[in-house]
């Protein structure tokens, strides 16, 4: 069954203004899959994505909301944002964020190694077997175990990076 409606807007409608919400990682495929969806049906195309931006930046000028002229991309074909490039084939890893994390040192001491494998969680999204790798390195962090830094542990530290 198929439903239909409407939205009027007054056209002096303020606007209400939120912070950003990120979109919860459980529903960022799902979200994707349908807006892949509404762009193949028509329901969305070029034309109208470019006209609704004129119309919000207009109604943010008319309502004196100020936009940073810094921070504004439009019609970019990719862009980085929080680590991540977002561009036509996907999402990958900003090379800057995996540059800096190949620079971090050999670690040294436990909390050394805590932050070496939290910098290396960001790449878990794009390394699936990531858990795995770092079993080696994450059985130092164990309870009354000594940081002892052996060969099983250069190797997985190697594959990390």
């Amino acid at each position: 069954m198929t439903r239909q409606c409407s939205i009027y807007l007054k056209h002096d409608a303020k606007p209400v203004v939120h912070p950003p919400r990120r979109i919860p990682v459980a529903l960022r495929d799902k979200c994707k899959k349908e807006l892949d969806k509404m762009e193949k049906l028509g329901v969305i195309t070029k034309g109208e994505h470019d006209a609704n931006l004129r119309a919000v930046l207009q109604r943010s000028l008319e309502q004196g909301i100020r936009l940073n002229p810094d921070k504004l991309e439009v019609g970019q074909s990719q862009i980085s944002y929080f680590g991540h490039v977002i561009s036509k084939q996907g999402l990958s890893p900003d090379p800057d964020k995996v540059s800096a994390i190949r620079e971090m040192p050999i670690p040294e001491n436990r909390s050394q190694l805590e932050t070496v494998l939290g910098m290396s969680q960001y790449l878990a999204r794009y390394a699936p077997r990531l858990s795995e790798v770092t079993l080696p390195l994450r059985e130092l962090l164990a309870k009354d175990v000594e940081f002892l830094w052996g060969e099983s542990q250069q190797q997985a530290y190697d594959q990390i990076y």
